[in-house]
This record gives structure tokens, C-alpha cells and sequence, in this order.
């Protein structure tokens, strides 16, 4: 019924030799072209609303699954409130501090694993060091799950994946084997970094580096939780 209302208004137009009437039809002919380009930019806009609503909810049901397999572990949880876009792999701001029982050095993850470690706090926010900055200094100790074994070594640097070393151990490992943090440093064990992606021998195949794909969210993370290691 529009589409011959629109019509019969664009013949008037052409045919009424008034300007005063032509102006006035036009007017009209306006308001129902425009009124119908706002309703369908108005739904797109709730459509994308209620996209990004639905994600974050998985997120948050993910994240409570993953603390409910953390209940050996005391865990806070906790909302991004800030990251700078120039340290986007670097740094994020939460809204939890020292009031709230944060400490320096604590894990950080989200809903599939380990993101970061405590970094800096204050009374109602934390600075989180994400393990994909290029500055991250401390060497974590970590260990590759290959069927009922385990092989240790050591998280060296990120440069689009994980890089581990010091691994000496001469069990096959293969890609897609799950690497978790250890438990022999500050953090609890079995918190999942990534998966198992590529290895490289030296020159003389006795030394090993393992590059791991990092855990999915890491572009974009939302919520999270603060893992203490001890109850």
C-alpha cells in the first residue's frame, strides 16, 4: 500500500504546476521515504543490540562454568572497564582492587583460560598484564598434556603465539596438545594458554621450541575472573 502511495505523490509532484503545492506534496513525500529509512536503521541498530547482548551472555555462562571448575580455588570475578587501544595485547583495566582481596601476581582469565596476571592495583581497580604483551617479563612455568603425560617448559615471549623452550624431554608432542600453567610458580595449575601449533627442532634436532595458539577471546574480553592460588 506505501509503495502506490509513493507513486501516486511522485505524479502529483511532476504534474502540479504550483511550486507552492509541489513543495507541499514533496514535504510529504519526504516524510514517508525518510520515516522508512529510520524504522529500518532503527531495527538494524536493536538487532546488533541484542547481538552483542547475546554474546556477552555466553560469555558470563561460559565464565561461570569455568568457576565452577575452579571451586578448588578462591575467584573473584570481574568487568573490563578500560583498554587503550595503543597496548591493546598489553594491558586491561578491571574494576576490582584491593578492597576487593586483588593482589599483584594473581591469574586472570576468562572464559576459555589463562589471559594475564594482576599487574598493578588500587583500591577499586586492577591493571591486568595480558601474557600476549611483548613486555612480559616473567617466565612462566607451564606444561604440555600429551595423553597421560606431562612435559615441562617454560613461556618465553609472544610474537602471534606463545613461545615455549627448555624443552628437553624427548616424549613426542604433537599439535593440538593442550598447554596449561604448571602450578610450580604463583599460579594455580591446569589453567589452560592455548594449543600446541607448530614445533621446531635446532640444527641438530636436540633442542625443541613449541609455538602455541593462543585461547579464543583474547581479542576481545569483557569479563573475567581472579584466580587465587590457595584458599
Amino acid at each position: 500500500m506505501r509503495k502506490y502511495i509513493e507513486i501516486f505523490l511522485v505524479l502529483l509532484i511532476l504534474f502540479l504546476g504550483s511550486s507552492y503545492i509541489r513543495s507541499f506534496f514533496m514535504d510529504i513525500f519526504n516524510l514517508i521515504t525518510n520515516k522508512k529509512v529510520t524504522v529500518i536503521y532503527t531495527d538494524d541498530v536493536v538487532k546488533e543490540d541484542i547481538k552483542d547482548l547475546k554474546n556477552e551472555i555466553k560469555e558470563l555462562n561460559k565464565l561461570l562454568e569455568l568457576d565452577h571448575n575452579l571451586s578448588n580455588y578462591e575467584y573473584i570475578n570481574a568487568t573490563v572497564m578500560m583498554r587503550d587501544i595503543d597496548s591493546w595485547y598489553d594491558f586491561i583495566i578491571i574494576d576490582k582492587g584491593i578492597k576487593d582481596g586483588v593482589k599483584e601476581g594473581m591469574a586472570v582469565v576468562n572464559s576459555n583460560g589463562l589471559v594475564g596476571t594482576i599487574y598493578s592495583i588500587g583500591n577499586d581497580y586492577s591493571k591486568v598484564r595480558l601474557l600476549t604483551s611483548n613486555g612480559y617479563s616473567n617466565k612462566m612455568s607451564v606444561r604440555i598434556s600429551h595423553g597421560e603425560e606431562y612435559i615441562y617448559c617454560i613461556l618465553d615471549s609472544y610474537n602471534g603465539r606463545y613461545v615455549l623452550k627448555g624443552v628437553s624431554d624427548i616424549t613426542e608432542i604433537k599439535e593440538g596438545d593442550v598447554v596449561t600453567t604448571s602450578g610450580l610458580g604463583n599460579l594455580p595449575s591446569g589453567l589452560i594458554l592455548g594449543y600446541v601449533d607448530e614445533i621446531k627442532y635446532d640444527s641438530y634436532e636436540l633442542d625443541k621450541t613449541i609455538y602455541v595458539k593462543p585461547i579464543e577471546g583474547i581479542e576481545n574480553i569483557s569479563y573475567v575472573s581472579i584466580v587465587n592460588k590457595s584458599i
